[in-house]
């Protein structure tokens, strides 16, 4: 009977020494692996996004800059244009005269690139009219919106390639 309780005591013994809870090294691992790929997919999802966001407020900017540029053509009784200049990536708006006053200057990010690249300008006329234009605002993740005026309205028209 000794033998049998000095038996059973060392065997509650021991199973209180050897716990089996918590987590293997392998399980640890295994989760952190997953949330570094999870977190990676989300991390690229939100660059794609910040790329679009960008290239539609651009888009917006420069329509609010032609936009501009014919409202003052008009109330003026002038002749303003609208540039970019591709080497600093700034849009303005000024009189279309040798040295007019510059209306509006803004620089766009140079992850937005214009195509094509020899567009300069677009010229409205006193009474807000202007000729044929089209280009186009390219993302690094190759999305595409154009711009076109129209002849003789000015009117603008965005049109999105995704």
């Amino acid at each position: 009977m000794y033998r049998l309780k000095k038996f059973l005591y060392m065997k509650k013994r021991i199973e209180l020494t050897h716990h089996t809870d918590g987590f293997t090294l392998i399980e640890i691992l295994l989760v952190l692996s997953l949330i570094s790929i999870l977190s990676l997919m989300v991390i690229s999802i939100n660059k794609t996004v910040y790329n679009t966001v960008l290239l539609e407020t651009t888009t917006q900017r420069i329509k609010s800059a032609l936009t501009l540029a014919q409202q003052l053509s008009i109330s003026e009784t002038n002749s303003y244009k609208f540039e970019f200049i591709n080497t600093t990536h700034i849009i303005r708006v000024k009189e279309n005269e040798i040295n007019g006053k510059t209306v509006l200057k803004e620089k766009i990010n140079r992850s937005i690139s214009i195509r094509p690249s020899t567009f300069g300008e677009v010229i409205y006329d006193c009474e807000g009219n202007t000729g044929y234009h089209k280009f186009s605002l390219v993302n690094k993740n190759k999305k595409t919106i154009t711009i076109q005026t129209m002849i003789g309205t000015g009117r603008i028209q965005l049109s999105k390639k995704y």
